[in-house]
């Protein structure tokens, strides 16, 4: 639980100094984020950019996630107990392609490599892309989903691991939900925007000079039309989420294990159960 602990603590100081640096720029900090690369002179850019720190942990957490599932697939099997060892086998399966689709972007190399060419020289269309997107997480989600209709239909879990597995979908599937959704209606644009120009950051020169970059992009590739306000949702919040999501599903199969290695009344084996 170090590392939950350690990643729940990682969190709240990127945010706290995203909050001090970028929008208030307090003790004039926030000139040290032009020495990150690709930031633009933005610390939540540094921060919460593809491949970087957060994104980085969240893998961390989805692959020590992965170990335990396996570990406890291993370990149920080995003393016979299938239902068990299937519940740990389908989050291990849920949990790797998981961690395959934010280390290797699954997805949108799909979109890239196979819905590109149908439309091409044209874009993809916002509603082909969306429509593949939400059934790759659909698929995810009842892989991951499957496990837990197992845990409830053949053994009596407590309510603590109920709890903590249930919050852990919850913000997991939000973040899910919102990438696969982002460009309806420019939601992200549109959102990330309205919260640039809300908060005191728009007259800053750090934010006026990301603006300008986010233009010379533009001029450059007229099709683009991705603003600064939905890197702000794609990066700091997206990825926020989908950490926490990572870090609770980590304590959830702590729960999880402990659980199954605590009870010592093993349930039917499903090749047994007679419904």
């Amino acid at each position: 639980m170090v590392l939950v602990a350690g990643s729940a603590l990682y969190l709240a100081i990127t945010w706290l100094a995203v909050i001090a640096w970028d929008i208030f720029d307090l003790f004039g900090w926030q000139g040290a984020a032009a020495y990150c690369p690709q930031s633009w002179n933005l610390l939540w850019i540094c921060l919460f950019r593809e491949a970087g720190p957060t994104e980085v942990l969240q893998w961390t957490l989805l692959a020590t996630s992965v170990l335990i599932a396996l570990h406890g697939r291993h370990h149920a099997w080995k003393i016979g107990n299938t239902n068990h060892a299937m519940i740990f086998m389908l989050l291990a399966t849920g949990l790797t392609l998981m961690l395959l689709e934010d280390s290797l972007n699954v997805r949108h190399h799909f979109t890239v490599s196979v819905l590109q060419p149908i439309w091409s020289p044209d874009p993809v269309p916002t509603t082909a892309r969306t429509a593949w997107e939400a059934f790759y997480y659909l698929v995810l989600a009842l892989i991951m989903l499957a496990p837990v209709l197992i845990l409830l239909r053949r053994t009596s879990p407590s309510i603590r691991v109920l709890a903590s597995m249930g919050v852990a979908y919850a913000v997991y599937g939000l973040a899910a939900a919102s990438s696969a959704f982002r460009y309806v209606d420019s939601a992200y644009s549109r959102l990330g925007d309205l919260l640039i120009t809300t908060l005191p950051m728009t007259s800053a020169n750090h934010w006026q000079h990301a603006q300008a970059r986010i233009a010379q992009w533009h001029e450059k590739n007229p099709e683009e039309t991705r603003t600064l306000g939905f890197y702000l949702m794609d990066m700091m919040v997206e990825e926020s989420l989908e950490l926490l999501g990572a870090l609770l599903l980590l304590a959830a199969l702590v729960q999880l294990h402990k659980f199954f290695t605590l009870n010592s009344i093993e349930p039917p084996s499903i090749t047994r159960y007679q419904g």
